[in-house]
């Protein structure tokens, strides 16, 4: 398994994911590890995965895999663990499967995007075809509720490619078998709805700056 990481805003700390859905902590300058968080009693018991998804101010995003067995529908939940005062958030389990979980910038809302449901798993060839549903849920982190949803028109697939620093803006790009339909979705997280949508080229990075 390929070690996810993180580095801290301030670029002084590095946060590691171990194959355990652990974290190692390490000191930028001298590259010394400084701590080691075990989160094996922050994740629900008998999941069939669980992982980092994303470290955000000091605050690890905790996703798991609610499904019984390698054939069944993936079930997705996930809470945040805050790494300063050790506590964790409510946990939120979605009924659903996921393109993408991210965390704002500010740790305060989680962002889930929703894909169509499947069973395939690492040692499954994925389907062919969308998996794409175009709905965007968004979460606030300290009560688990459910701020709202955001629909986007897709009729192939999309990919979140990122949240603005400020926390305010969701960049997803919403491809189609159309090349002259694919567009950049620029989303707003605070008034959930969609801002405006950019025709886009079919290429495989962008450079994004605030439109």
């Amino acid at each position: 398994m390929d070690e996810n990481f993180w580095f801290s805003e301030d670029q002084n700390t590095l946060y590691v994911e171990t194959s355990e859905g652990n974290i190692r902590v390490y000191n930028i300058s001298t590259l010394a590890q400084t701590n080691s968080i075990d989160l094996s009693n922050r994740y629900a018991t008998n999941v069939w995965g669980k992982g980092i998804f994303d470290i955000k101010n000091g605050v690890a995003l905790l996703e798991e895999n609610n499904k019984l067995q390698d054939s069944g529908k993936n079930n997705m939940s996930f809470l945040t663990y805050n790494i300063a005062t050790t506590t964790t958030s409510t946990r939120v389990v979605t009924g659903m499967d996921d393109e993408a979980t991210l965390l704002t910038s500010d740790a305060n809302k989680v962002v889930f995007v929703e894909a169509q449901a499947s069973s395939y798993s690492v040692t499954k060839v994925p389907p062919k075809g969308s998996t794409a549903t175009g709905r965007i849920h968004v979460y606030d982190v300290k009560t688990g509720s459910k701020l709202g949803m955001i629909t986007l028109p897709t009729d192939f697939s999309g990919q979140a490619l990122g949240i603005r620093p400020a926390s305010d803006k969701l960049y997803y790009k919403v491809y189609s078998r159309d090349e002259s339909k694919i567009r950049l979705a620029v989303v707003d997280l605070v008034g959930l709805k969609v801002l405006k949508e950019i025709a886009v080229p079919n290429i495989y990075f962008m450079i994004f700056f605030d439109e």
